[in-house]
């Protein structure tokens, strides 16, 4: 998640003027450590489901949510 801030705040924080490429090319390019961490993390979720996996679950799921809002609602 750390790194997926970074690469969006360099977006966001940009001094160049905004266009396609800096903008929504670099944030369809942004995150892709979390996003593969993530398909892991939904497959492990979805198919062995266990007891110790469902307390991972229980401690992320609020980390997780509170990660996108910050993705969703940046200015």
């Amino acid at each position: 998640m750390d790194e997926a801030r970074r690469e969006h705040a360099a977006i966001a924080d940009a001094t160049t003027t905004p266009s396609f490429d800096n903008t929504i090319v670099a944030f369809e390019d942004s995150g892709r450590t979390f996003d593969n961490v993530e398909t892991m993390f939904g497959i492990w979720s979805s198919t062995m489901n266990d007891a110790a996996f469902q307390a991972v679950e229980r401690e992320m799921a609020p980390k997780l949510a509170g990660f996108a809002d910050e993705v969703y609602q940046n200015e």
